[in-house]
């Protein structure tokens, strides 16, 4: 599975690494089992790290179903903030971030969604102080 996630922090953090090439309906499976994971502790924070061309297959309309299919799941904990992560700069990857950013907050207004191009500096405006762990990550979707 190319969008792999681990919780640290009893649940206050996830990191989830996107690898690989993802095609809509993954995204769609990772948005069903990222908001139903027990894992997650109210006000949790996401860091959502896309590694070069991992997203390149993904369509605006399966960004709007990954969303719009959320609002109907029992969602087991809102959460606080996500740092999208990505280090390149291909338009697509930006234009798809954007979309994403743009429609949660419609749906989520609770939640502070912002894209940088650097992890270190996601790390510091959420306040991450463990290392997080790209070579081993756990908690593989199944």
């Amino acid at each position: 599975m190319p969008i792999k996630y681990t919780a640290h922090n009893e649940g206050q953090l996830f990191h989830a690494i996107v690898s690989g090439t993802v095609t809509d309906k993954e995204l769609l499976d990772y948005e069903k089992f990222f908001v139903t994971d027990d894992r997650i502790s109210p006000g949790a924070d996401v860091v959502f790290e896309i590694k070069p061309d991992s997203i390149s297959k993904i369509t605006k309309n399966g960004v709007l179903k990954a969303i719009e299919q959320r609002v109907g799941l029992p969602i087991k904990a809102r959460l606080s903030h996500c740092a999208i992560v990505t280090q390149h700069k291909n338009r697509h990857i930006w234009k798809t971030a954007q979309l994403y950013k743009k429609e949660n907050e419609k749906k989520f207004p609770g939640v502070v969604i912002v894209i940088f191009c650097d992890l270190n500096v996601a790390k510091k405006w959420l306040n991450i102080k463990i290392e997080l762990m790209n070579n081993q990550t756990k908690g593989l979707l199944a």
